[in-house]
């Protein structure tokens, strides 16, 4: 067994993260519910804990393609400024 937080963890458990959880904890976010993309702007991304906002998953399962997504992102946020 270990602890998590205030919990005992049997031993051989199995935990699951929901990514999409995340970021609806009132202790990491004011008004989580809240459509709030400046959240995630770099200034404002440097006071949130390390994992507050993960799309692609981490770890050694962490996606593929996040790189080419972030990539195309800002090649689509750059076509629709100069349009």
């Amino acid at each position: 067994m270990f602890q998590l937080g205030d919990y005992l963890v049997p031993k051989d458990s199995v935990l699951v993260v929901s990514p999409y959880m995340i970021p609806s904890q009132a202790r990491l976010f004011d008004d989580p519910y809240k459509f709030d993309p400046d959240r995630f702007l770099p200034e404002s991304g440097k006071s949130l804990p390390r994992y507050a906002y993960m799309p692609f998953g981490n770890g050694p399962r962490i996606c593929i393609g996040n790189h080419f997504s972030l990539m195309e992102g800002h090649l689509i946020s750059r076509f629709w400024r100069s349009a």
